[in-house]
């Protein structure tokens, strides 16, 4: 036996010579399944929470800012009052100071359902179906202006929590020249 039966061909292996092998011919059967698999985990994303936000005028210097968060059933999202003791994401509606207006007071939030929940083995506040949450502020201009800020919750079901949600706010405040009084 000589050493040059033992020898392999060596041959470039080119583009056309990939897309003609059977390997590829496996990838390309194997392809829609893949596509058909995470087609249908895209249409099982859960969002079970809608928030909107609208404001309602107090006064001529007074406006509430409302977050309404509308939960399907089953679902939850937490208190503002958060327990820093707790693994869980409490809610918040944070809005920044600014010079064209005052924060009156906190968040305010009717009174949420106080309950033992076992998968985080402690008591926890939280808000079912429709929950509207709200912050007054006293206007200290005459002029037009924005307020921005941000929503934050987490909403659980009683087998899990999904990621905390982060939403937006725009606030247009709206000053009648004539009156000086704001209107939504």
């Amino acid at each position: 036996m000589t050493a040059t039966n033992f020898l392999i061909q060596l041959k470039l292996f080119t583009l056309p010579d990939f897309i003609n092998s059977i390997a590829m011919k496996r990838i390309a059967a194997i392809l829609p399944l893949l596509f058909l698999t995470f087609g249908s985990l895209t249409a099982q994303i859960l969002d079970p929470v809608k928030v909107t936000h609208s404001l309602k005028v107090i006064s001529e210097t007074e406006v509430e800012l409302q977050v309404t968060a509308i939960m399907e059933e089953g679902w939850h999202i937490y208190s503002v009052k958060p327990n820093e003791e707790s693994f869980v994401v409490y809610t918040e509606f944070n809005i920044p100071k600014s010079d064209n207006y005052k924060l009156i007071g906190g968040i305010n939030e009717p009174k949420p359902i106080k309950e033992y929940d076992p998968n985080f083995e402690e008591t926890l506040e939280f808000h079912e179906n429709t929950v509207t949450f709200t912050q007054r502020i006293k206007v200290l201009t005459s002029s037009d202006f924005k307020v921005t800020g941000e929503f934050v919750y987490q909403s659980c079901n009683d087998r899990t929590c999904l990621t905390p949600e982060y939403v937006d706010l725009d606030f247009n405040i709206k000053i009648p020249a004539k009156a000086n009084a704001i209107t939504p």
